[in-house]
């Protein structure tokens, strides 16, 4: 398959990647788009387009993600191995795991794709570091069995073995499409009825209307340009309270307002809706709207299902694939630990780890980790289920009765008899 491909390239005419530093270009990673992206830029400005950005990569960037390896056909946590330090801990010198998986979750929203360089030694082919790329300076194109990409600003073309690219859904096989193209309509929308609110306040609130001349007065076009031009200066610096003299001669009559101007809250709120469906994320969780769950709980669960787990199962299998060698895909595993986002109160933590405490499936010292408890307990490392709380390996139904008791039991039954 080609994973380490970038030691072979010179008769292929692409550069080693080994020898450019990626972080060239990186460090001016700008979520906004190459200075050009307009669209972007006035998206992030809208309150609800930040929130959900915010919100989902935050939550995300918060998950551990965990490599485990199968031993005797039991997954273990591998604590030992470079990559699970490399992925929640340090992935490269320049940034920590928390920003370095929030970086590729807002890239991938708002840009389509994120790239991430897999750095590797040279003899043992082991992961040594992730480098997030800028999506801005990278081209795809298909090649005969390979997919490459090339860095425009490091001048470096790295294969699909040395890229993990992290793709939201698209109309091209290669490239993904940002959040924002599918929602172009509905941001326009919402950036103009910012607009507006910002030309009204800088108004003081004052909508539009007309100077006319009072009855019987005589008024020459200069001076109506003028008085024209006074009233609109004045308008534009009033503070709260204000009061305005018009000039001798005039009089003014207020349009009244549209429908959209009285509508405007109404209007807004429509348009965060609109907006919380393209990012998938519960009108709720952006303070738009009560929440319609009986419990946090039901909220969070639904959140972690509908808008997380997508994006959490397209990095663990783009992760999955690149990160280990096809001879490793049996024997490795890679998960993120959604248990952060699942949060109880005190009540329902005492019936969750009760109850499966209760049928064996963790001991006291497990229930005593998960509350970060100070110490464990002696002897806190067996298991124990419902019937009296007996031992899994000594059930009393399990039991075999000494031969001597049960000769004498006999004894006894045969006087009897």
């Amino acid at each position: 398959m080609g994973w380490f491909n970038f030691n072979k390239r010179e008769n292929t005419g692409i550069e080693e990647a080994r020898s450019v530093n990626p972080i060239t270009g990186t460090l001016r990673f700008a979520v906004f788009g190459n200075g050009g992206n307009a669209m972007t830029i006035s998206g992030m400005k809208l309150a609800t387009v930040y929130r959900c950005v915010n919100l989902v990569s935050n939550s995300i960037a918060s998950l551990p993600l965990i490599p485990y390896n199968y031993i005797k056909e039991w997954k273990y946590i591998d604590r030992n191995s470079q990559i699970y330090n490399i992925l929640n801990v340090q992935p490269n010198p320049f940034m920590s795991a928390f920003t370095f998986k929030k970086m590729i979750v807002v890239s991938v929203m708002l840009k389509g794709n994120a790239y991430i360089w897999i750095g590797r030694d040279n003899k043992t082919g082991n992961v040594t570091s992730l480098t997030l790329l800028n999506a801005d300076n990278i081209i795809v194109t298909g090649a005969t069995n390979d997919i490459l990409y090339r860095d425009t600003v490091n001048n470096v073309t790295y294969d699909k073995s040395q890229i993990i690219h992290i793709m939201n859904y698209g109309q091209t096989m290669y490239r993904g499409d940002s959040v924002i193209t599918y929602m172009l309509s509905t941001l326009t929308t919402g950036t103009n009825l910012d607009n507006y609110m910002k030309s009204l306040s800088g108004s003081g609130m004052m909508v539009s209307g007309i100077l006319k001349p009072v009855a019987g007065a005589s008024i020459t076009p200069t001076k109506a340009q003028a008085a024209k031009d006074t009233f609109n200066s004045t308008i534009s610096s009033l503070d709260a309270n204000s009061v305005i003299v018009l000039d001798s001669g005039f009089d003014f009559q207020q349009i009244s307002i549209s429908p959209k101007d009285a509508k405007y809250l109404e209007s807004s709120k429509l348009n965060s809706n609109q907006i919380c469906k393209f990012f998938g994320v519960p009108p709720s969780m952006i303070y738009d709207e009560v929440g319609k769950y009986a419990t946090a709980e039901q909220s969070q669960i639904d959140y972690l299902n509908n808008t997380l787990m997508p994006i959490i199962e397209n990095m663990e299998s783009e992760f999955f694939r690149k990160i280990y060698l096809p001879t490793e895909w049996n024997t490795k595993e890679l998960k993120f630990d959604t248990t952060n986002l699942m949060r109880l109160d005190a009540a329902s933590q005492a019936s969750y780890y009760g109850t499966l405490f209760g049928m064996g499936a963790l001991t006291v010292n497990e229930v005593r980790d998960k509350i970060n408890a100070a110490y464990p307990a002696t002897n806190g490392n067996k298991h124990f289920i419902s019937t009296n709380l007996q031992e899994l390996d000594n059930l009393i139904v399990n039991q075999v009765k000494p031969s001597n008791q049960t000769d004498s039991t006999n004894q006894i039954d045969n006087k009897l008899l």
